[in-house]
């Protein structure tokens, strides 16, 4: 099934995100505090790191959360003006995790299990991320 971002229970702005997550990696503050008020479309790329990152079907957890929020930060000048959609990894009192699409922060449901399963076509700029039952497709 494909899960639009129209579905999603809850939307955020810059400032509420770290508000909303108890962000352990300075890395990760500090990437929200810099772009706290700006559009985060050319923030879509960072999920492209992931590949380097993560394991094929890796269960995310904190620990994989700040050090993807470490490498985002060395990544935003060189992609930006890339179309790549982005998921910031965050934890609460589960994992959860961030879609980003255009400006707007999307967080599906924080108590599922995020499992990741991830393919990237880069000739055509194409995303496809699983978790779960459901799909996303930038």
């Amino acid at each position: 099934a494909v899960f639009s971002p129209e579905q999603s229970k809850k939307t955020f702005s810059v400032d509420q995100i770290g508000k909303s997550i108890d962000l352990k990696s300075a890395s990760a503050r500090s990437l929200l505090h810099h772009n706290e008020g700006r559009s985060l479309s050319f923030l879509n790329l960072l999920f492209f790191q992931v590949g380097n990152l993560l394991e094929k079907g890796q269960i995310i957890n904190e620990h994989s959360a700040d050090r993807f929020a470490a490498a985002a930060l060395s990544w935003i000048p060189k992609m930006q003006g890339t179309s790549y959609r982005l998921i910031i990894l965050g934890h609460d009192s589960a994992d959860v995790f961030l879609l980003v699409e255009q400006g707007t922060i999307y967080w599906p449901e924080p108590d599922i299990q995020v499992l990741v399963d991830w393919d990237l076509d880069a000739e055509a700029q194409k995303l496809a991320i699983r978790v779960g039952e459901r799909e996303w497709r930038g």
